[in-house]
Formats: C-alpha cells, structure tokens, sequence
C-alpha cells in the first residue's frame, strides 16, 4: 500500500467518523470512562475500607476497564465500521482496486491499534484508580492493541449485519470480563479463564500493578489475539 493511498483512507476515515453519530460519540467513551472512574476512586476507597483490600479491588477495576473494555470499546468501533463496509459491499469493491483485501484489512487492525494504544495511554492516568505509572502503563496500552483488532475483526466476520453485531458485543463483554472475576476470585479461579483472550492483556496490567513488567503476558498476547485476527481476516476475504 503506498503512501497516496494510505493518506486517502486516512482523510476518508476521518470523515466518516465526523459526520457518522454513533461512531464520533464512541470516539469520546474513553474519556468518559475516565472521569467517571475518577469521581468514583475515593468512594470506592471508602466502601471497601483497608488500604491493602482497597487497593486489591482498585487494581482490579482499573484493569478491567484500561486492559480489557477500553480495547473492546475501540475494537467495536473497528467492527461495526466493517459491518456497514459489507452491507455497502465496499470489500467486495476493494478487490477491483490496486487495494487487496487483506492489506486493507491489515491497514484497519494496524490503525485501531494505535488508536488503542493512544487512548489508553491518555486516559489511564486521568482515571487515577490504580495506575502503575510509566513503562507499566505504556505495556497495559500495547497489550490492549491487539485485544482490539481481534474483537473488531472477530465480530466483522461472525455478524452479518449490526443487529446481530451489537447482541455479539453483549455477549463477547460479559464474556471477556471473566478474567476479572477470576482476578477477584484468585487461586484457581483466575486461571481458568487463560482460554479468553482478554486474560493476557489483564496479566499484563497486574504485573505492572505488582511492580513487575508482564513481557511473557504480552508475548502471548500479541500470539493469540494476532491468529484470531488471522483467522477473521481469511474469513473476511473468503466471503466479501
């Protein structure tokens, strides 16, 4: 993909985003969230009560929202755009182009991505719950990457329109928020959930959270989510 092209779905995104409702309002979720999870943090320090406990489920909060739903927020976004490409039928158009499918499908996961990585690095500290500050912060934000690209990609090729896309992402949240119940939980519990690939990324932000820095977590969640994408991508360009 050369240089001409990339700036022209560059502009063309930006403008979608600008005069679509649904998609600029997601676009000012993170920020939000972020304030949100800011008026809350001394409340929930005084509901719990210890430090050390209050601490505990902080970090948990924290890591559910910047590891896991931020991420999904942003990977949403990616899908549901997809979803409208394929009723447009703009991936069946793209093969009639110097485009191939599955660059412009890379193009999409590479951009939401940076997003990600960009939006999470912005708000985290904002939020002030639990952050770990500096490299370990940075590491939460690269691990939510390619959580996002695979939820996008992963529901543009599972839905066959937004309807169906929007009872996917209920379901996928719900489901994809059990490795914090398993953090809640500990022991066992926490592992049982390695399946999901929203585990890795929250391995990360709890090793951060410990002081430590999660390179085998992120290590093998750049390997899981990356073959979902993969994988949704050969489906995407199988059927479109």
């Amino acid at each position: 993909m050369n240089w001409a092209t990339l700036r022209s779905l560059v502009w063309a995104d930006g403008r979608r985003v600008a005069r679509d409702a649904f998609l600029g309002w997601m676009a000012v979720v993170p920020l939000a969230m972020a304030l949100t999870l800011r008026s809350l943090a001394e409340p929930i320090r005084g509901a719990v009560g210890g430090a050390d406990e209050a601490n505990r489920w902080l970090g948990i909060i924290d890591g559910a929202f910047f590891a896991i739903v931020l991420p999904l927020v942003m990977g949403a976004v990616l899908g549901f755009m997809l979803l409208d490409e394929k009723d447009n039928h703009t991936l069946t158009a793209i093969r009639a182009t110097p485009v191939s499918v599955g660059a412009y499908l890379a193009w999409r996961t590479t951009a939401v991505g940076l997003f990600t990585i960009v939006v999470v690095t912005v708000t985290h500290p904002i939020a002030g719950l639990n952050s770990s500050g500096g490299l370990g912060d940075f590491l939460t934000a690269l691990a939510g990457a390619p959580l996002a690209g695979s939820f996008g990609m992963g529901l543009a090729a599972a839905a066959a329109n937004k309807i169906q896309g929007f009872a996917l992402v209920k379901l996928a949240l719900a489901a994809l928020l059990l490795p914090c119940v398993g953090a809640a939980l500990g022991g066992a519990w926490l592992w049982a959930t390695i399946w999901l690939p929203s585990w890795w990324p929250l391995m990360v932000h709890s090793a951060g959270g410990q002081g430590g820095l999660g390179w085998a977590p992120l290590i093998g969640d750049y390997a899981v989510n990356v073959l979902i994408i993969l994988t949704a991508v050969r489906h995407l360009g199988a059927t479109n």
